[in-house]
């Protein structure tokens, strides 16, 4: 025959002294620690009634569980938070917060918690309540039975470990997946890698014997340059946003020091990119997977650790790091905010997300010059600093309009031997053909000929101005 828990009247003291002995020997130790787990043999009990407690813990010590207790809602909620317990059980009716907010509580902190409620009366709507903001796995009615509380807890601690089990088996799966697409993307691109890496120690080399300060511009270039050769489109991306940045922060009146390490930030915002997948790099960010989302975001802390320790690096990596830092502060990756964030920051994470709107890589689909503007201003009251966000409009207007009196726009026929690239040349397949500042070859000349004839459509050469004296001056 089923058999009722006997509450016996207890004492506050015993009660506390019961809280005392069940608190883990590593807690009164060492002091509060949170543990990062679930931990199936832990089974909470928070109701207001000490009598109630008391009764239910020595039923659940019978099933060798490590069982603690709280008075209080709040330490409640506080206490599983820090130990992360298997199974939590609630009384309903609670002084300050009732057992439905309890859950929720609990749910939010450590979500893989099973709730258990108990109740004394059948409330229909309390009921759906639970179910639907609680997320309240079972519910026992008072007087508890003693079989069947037992019954319940196990099955429950069963399902909190299969849990764990599960959540450990995947981060081991992920971690191994991480590893083999990073293992696979690398040898994918050895031979490539390998090629640019010595067109790069060239140009290093060459700019060797230039003064200190034409060395840290060609380093800036350089590491530029990695972005480029991993992706012309991401390339591209950091040129567009750099520019875009600088003239935000003159439009801001930054200082002249800051507006040219905002610019070199801009260059080189996402070095820290080189290493991911193509999936990561151009699928919409709410398309991402958690795994591949927090891939994604781990490359500012990459780009930062990148200059670390280079000289008049610093405070450009700090830049680097905190781009996509949100106003509100939940950005990423320390999730600060308002002005704790730097100025440059907060200028290339607005010049970055206008960009990038344009690419698709935020949104589901490319958004045209219009619509990311207007998407970018409608969220200033959290994403971005409304400050730094009124400057925006007036840089577009002075990039669409921004001369440029050192250069001339050419086709392959108007093309000549010797001639200097003024800007780096994409092909139409996609990769780059010539750097800036090259000279044009015949080989080159003829290829864009080539291309021409072929779709019967001009491409676009830039070419720096020849500098001559007299009539001709300025051609």
């Amino acid at each position: 025959m089923a058999s009722t828990i006997n509450t016996a009247v207890v004492t506050q003291q015993e009660i506390d002294t019961v809280a005392i002995l069940m608190t883990p020997a590593v807690d009164r130790a060492e002091g509060l620690y949170e543990r990062k787990d679930l931990c199936p043999d832990i089974v909470l009990i928070i109701d207001d009634d000490p009598e109630v407690l008391q009764a239910l813990r020595k039923e659940l010590r019978k099933q060798n569980l490590t069982v603690l207790t709280s008075l209080d809602a709040r330490e409640g909620v506080s206490l599983a938070k820090r130990h992360k317990p298997g199974v939590a059980i609630c009384d309903i009716r609670m002084p300050e917060l009732n057992g439905i907010e309890v859950c929720e509580a609990i749910g939010q902190v450590t979500p893989d918690t099973a709730r258990v409620m108990l109740t004394g009366f059948s409330d229909l709507e309390s009921v759906i309540s639970a179910i639907n903001l609680g997320h309240v796995n079972r519910f026992l009615c008072k007087p508890l039975d003693a079989d069947v509380l037992q019954l319940t807890i196990a099955e429950l601690v069963g399902v909190s470990k299969v849990r764990l089990e599960r959540s450990k088996s995947a981060r081991e799966l992920s971690n191994k997946a991480a590893e083999l697409e990073l293992l696979n993307t690398s040898l994918e691109h050895c031979i490539n890698e390998r090629i640019r890496e010595y067109e790069q120690a060239k140009l290093f080399l060459d700019m060797s014997h230039r003064e200190r300060k034409a060395q840290y511009f060609s380093a800036i270039k350089v590491f530029s340059g990695l972005t480029e050769l991993r992706s012309p489109q991401l390339g591209a991306h950091s040129k567009r946003v750099a520019e875009l940045a600088r003239l935000m922060a003159i439009e801001l009146e930054c200082p002249p020091n800051d507006i040219n390490e905002i610019y070199i930030a801009g260059l080189l915002h996402d070095v820290g990119k080189i290493g991911l997948s193509d999936e990561v790099l151009f699928s919409p960010v709410g398309s991402l997977s958690k795994e591949l989302k927090s891939e994604l975001m781990s490359h500012c802390a990459k780009g930062q650790q990148l200059f670390i320790g280079q000289p008049d690096m610093e405070s450009i990596s700090t830049l680097i790091r905190h781009h996509h830092e949100r106003f509100d502060g939940e950005g990423y990756p320390d999730g600060i905010l308002s002005k704790v964030i730097p100025m440059g920051s907060r200028i290339l994470a607005v010049a970055e997300d206008y960009d990038e709107l344009q690419q698709g890589w935020l949104a589901p689909k490319k958004l045209s010059e219009e619509e990311a503007m207007s998407f970018v201003l409608k969220s200033g009251d959290t994403r971005y600093d409304p400050h730094v966000l009124a400057a925006l409009p007036p840089a577009i207007e002075k990039l669409r309009a921004a001369p440029r009196l050192d250069e001339r726009l050419l086709s392959g026929s108007e093309l000549i031997v010797g001639q200097t690239l003024s800007r780096d040349f994409i092909g139409p397949d996609g990769y780059m053909w010539l750097s800036k500042e090259k000279l044009l070859s015949k080989h080159f000349i003829d290829q864009v000929k080539e291309h021409e004839a072929f779709t019967g459509k001009p491409l676009k050469v830039y070419v720096f101005r020849l500098k001559r004296s007299g009539r001709n001056a300025g051609r």
